[in-house]
């Protein structure tokens, strides 16, 4: 079993989607800019810390669940299409 890490150019656009710039959008209309901005910052904030933090969880779930979950996510990627 080989140890290495695969580039996927899909990264951004599951953090940042077209569900992610619709509710934006509709956020705007309902809430305000103010409203809107803070959630984006907190959001933001959140997927930075589990990024910057992705070696201690990997360590702590291990390659199995990690492998796993690849797989899980793979399947909603091919039900997509």
């Amino acid at each position: 079993m080989s140890s290495t890490i695969a580039v996927v150019p899909l990264g951004m656009p599951l953090i940042v989607g077209p569900g992610v710039l619709t509710t934006t959008l509709l956020v705007v209309q309902q809430q305000g800019y103010l409203w809107t901005l803070a959630a984006l910052v907190v959001n933001m904030a959140i997927v930075y810390g589990v990024l910057r933090s992705s070696d201690a969880i990997m360590k702590v779930v291990g390659p199995g669940v990690a492998a796993a979950a690849a797989k899980i996510a793979s399947l909603f990627l091919a039900a997509i299409e």
